[in-house]
C-alpha cells in the first residue's frame, strides 16, 4: 500500500466537544470498515502511520487517540510505550484476560498511557479489568434498555469515564446522557472520516477566514455586505432568516443591503458568522443547535454576569468553535482577531465572560451545588434554558 491510510471519528463530551478520536486501520481511502483480519496487523498500521507518516498534531489535534489493541499489541506497548499522554489503548472485546494482559495494562499505565475497554459487558472477564481502566466503551446497540442502565449502575462505582458507543439517534444520545454516560461516539455524531494526509479542508479555511474578517473590528458596514453578497448561498441564508417569524419585519427584506440596514453592523456580524459555521453540514444538526441555544442563553443571562449581552452572545456562538473545526480552540482563537477578554473565556474560563460560560456548562450538567455556591439564580437559568432552545429550534428550522 503505497499511502498511509487511517480514519478517525470523534469522541464528543456531554458539551459536543471534541475529546478524541479513535484512529481505525484503512485499506483505501473508499474502506468505511478495516477489511483487515489480523489485529496485530491493523494496530500496528494504525501506531506507524498515525507516528511517522502523518502530521499527528494536525490529525488530532492535541486530542485523546483512542487505538484498538490485540492481546500481543497491549504485551508489545507495554514493552515500549509510545505517544504517553496522549494516547489511549483500547483493550478489544475478544482479548482473554490473563495476567500477562493485566501486567501489561498495570505498565501502561504507569507510563502515562490510558486504557479503555471496548464493547465492555458486565457478564465476562473483563469485568476484572475494570479497576484499571481509565473508559469503558458500552456498545449501546448491543444492549436493551434494562441491559444498558444494569451496565451504567454496576460500573457507577469504578472510577472510569463512561463512554456510549455507536449511538446513532437523539434519543439514545439523551437516554446515555441520564444514564451517566460521560463521553459518547457513533452515527449521530459523525461518521468515520479517511485521510491519507491531514489538511483543514478547504471549505472550513474559507469558513475560518469569513469568520476572521467578520470579527475585526476594522470592517465596516459596507464591507460586511459586500463579503455576503459574494456568497450565493449565505446570501440566501441570510434572507431567509431575516425573512422567518423570529425577525418581525413589518415589510419584506429582499436584498443584502437591506438587511445590513435592518440588522446593522453587531447584527449582522453575529448572524452571518453563525451563518458561515453552520456551512459545516458533516456536523451533527444537534452540535449546531447546542451552539445557537448556549449563544441566546448567554444572552440572556448577560445583565447577572455584569456583561454586554453581544460579548455574551459571541462566547456562547464560539464556545463550541473546537468541535466544529476540529481543532483546538487556543489554535483556533488565535486566528480570529477577538478581544482579550472574549479569548480568556473561551480558552481559559477567565473573567465576567468566563464565570458565564462556565455557569453554561454547570447548567447543562446539572451541577446545581457548584451554581449555588457561585450564587447563580438556578430558576432564572432554567426559564433562560427553555426559552433559548424554543428559539434555537426555531432558528433552525426557519434555515
Amino acid at each position: 500500500m503505497s499511502q498511509a491510510l487511517i480514519a478517525r471519528q470523534p469522541i464528543f463530551d456531554a458539551h459536543m466537544r471534541v475529546y478524541g478520536y479513535e484512529v481505525l486501520f484503512r485499506a483505501s481511502p473508499e474502506s468505511e470498515q478495516a477489511e483487515l483480519t489480523d489485529g496485530d496487523q491493523a494496530t500496528s498500521s494504525v501506531l506507524i502511520d498515525l507516528f511517522t507518516n502523518m502530521d499527528v498534531d494536525h490529525l488530532l489535534g492535541g486530542k485523546w487517540a483512542f487505538i484498538n489493541a490485540t492481546a500481543v499489541t497491549l504485551q508489545q506497548l507495554a514493552a515500549h510505550p509510545v505517544a504517553e499522554h496522549r494516547m489511549v489503548v483500547e483493550v478489544l472485546e475478544d482479548v482473554r484476560v490473563d495476567d500477562r494482559v493485566a501486567e501489561a495494562l498495570l505498565v501502561l499505565r504507569q507510563a502515562g498511557v490510558r486504557v479503555a475497554l471496548d464493547d465492555f459487558l458486565w457478564d465476562t472477564d473483563h469485568q476484572s479489568l475494570a479497576t484499571l481502566a481509565d473508559f469503558i466503551k458500552v456498545d449501546v446497540q448491543a444492549l436493551s434498555d434494562a441491559e444498558l442502565e444494569r451496565h451504567a449502575r454496576e460500573l457507577a462505582p469504578f472510577s472510569a469515564q463512561l463512554l456510549a458507543e455507536k449511538v446513532e439517534t437523539a434519543e439514545e444520545w439523551a437516554r446515555c446522557r441520564e444514564l451517566g454516560f460521560e463521553l459518547f461516539q457513533g452515527y449521530f455524531f459523525a461518521r468515520p472520516q479517511t485521510f491519507s494526509k491531514r489538511r483543514l479542508p478547504t471549505d472550513r479555511v474559507q469558513i475560518l477566514r469569513l469568520v476572521a474578517r467578520l470579527q475585526d473590528p476594522e470592517v465596516d458596514l459596507e464591507e460586511l455586505a459586500a463579503l455576503v453578497e459574494k456568497d450565493a448561498s449565505l446570501s440566501y441564508r441570510l434572507l431567509r432568516l431575516i425573512n422567518s417569524a423570529y425577525f418581525p419585519t413589518r415589510n419584506r427584506v429582499d436584498d443584502i443591503r437591506r438587511a445590513t440596514v435592518y440588522l446593522g453592523i453587531e447584527g449582522l456580524r453575529t448572524w452571518v458568522t453563525w451563518l458561515a459555521l453552520s456551512r459545516i453540514d458533516y456536523k451533527p444538526t444537534e452540535l449546531k443547535l447546542i451552539t445557537l441555544e448556549r449563544a441566546q442563553m448567554a444572552r440572556r443571562l448577560a445583565s447577572p454576569f455584569g456583561v454586554a449581552p453581544e460579548s455574551a452572545f459571541l462566547v456562547g456562538l464560539f464556545s463550541t468553535l473546537d468541535a466544529l473545526m476540529d481543532r483546538p480552540m487556543k489554535q483556533l482563537l488565535a486566528d480570529l482577531p477577538l478581544s482579550e477578554g472574549v479569548k480568556a473565556a473561551l480558552i481559559d474560563r477567565e473573567g465576567e465572560l468566563g464565570k458565564l460560560i462556565t455557569a453554561l456548562f454547570q447548567y447543562e450538567q446539572g451541577e446545581w451545588s457548584a451554581l449555588a455556591r457561585a450564587g447563580c439564580d438556578v430558576e432564572r437559568m432554567g426559564q433562560a434554558y427553555l426559552e433559548a432552545l424554543e428559539w434555537a429550534e426555531g432558528i433552525n428550522y426557519s434555515l
